[in-house]
C-alpha cells in the first residue's frame, strides 16, 4: 500500500517566501524487490529551504555523527528510509542518504519536516 506524503499546509503558507528550493521525495514502500533492493513509491516534489550548517547529532541508529545540511520541508511526514533528490543548484551529491528526520506538528496535525543530511 502506497504511503501518502502531504504537501503545503500552514507551514508552506507562512514561510513560502523563505522556501526557494524544491526537492523530490520518493517514499520507501517498506519492502524490497526480487534483487533485495528497496522499492519506492511515486515521487513527490516539495518546497523547501536548504541550510548548510554543521551540527553534531545522532543518526537513526543512535550513533553520533556530523550533519552538514538541514532541509526544512513543507510536506511529509517523511522517514529516514525515503529517498530524496536535491536541486541541481545545490553543490555536492544530489542523492545523499538521510541521517535523521524530525516530523513536526502544530498541535492539530502534521506541519513540516526537518531533514538532516
Amino acid at each position: 500500500m502506497a504511503r501518502t506524503i502531504t504537501t503545503g499546509g500552514a507551514f508552506a503558507r507562512r514561510f513560502a517566501d523563505r522556501m526557494p528550493y524544491t526537492i523530490t521525495v520518493e517514499p520507501w514502500e517498506g519492502n524490497t524487490n526480487d534483487y533485495g533492493e528497496p522499492t519506492y513509491g511515486a515521487s513527490v516534489t516539495l518546497q523547501c529551504r536548504i541550510q548548510d550548517r554543521t551540527r553534531l547529532m545522532r543518526d537513526a541508529q543512535g550513533n553520533e555523527r556530523s550533519s552538514t545540511t538541514t532541509i526544512y520541508v513543507a510536506g511529509g511526514p517523511l522517514r529516514v528510509e525515503d529517498r530524496i533528490t536535491l536541486p541541481a543548484s545545490h553543490f555536492g551529491n544530489a542523492n545523499r542518504p538521510i541521517m535523521n528526520i524530525a516530523n513536526m506538528d502544530d498541535r492539530m496535525t502534521f506541519d513540516h519536516a526537518e531533514i538532516y543530511l
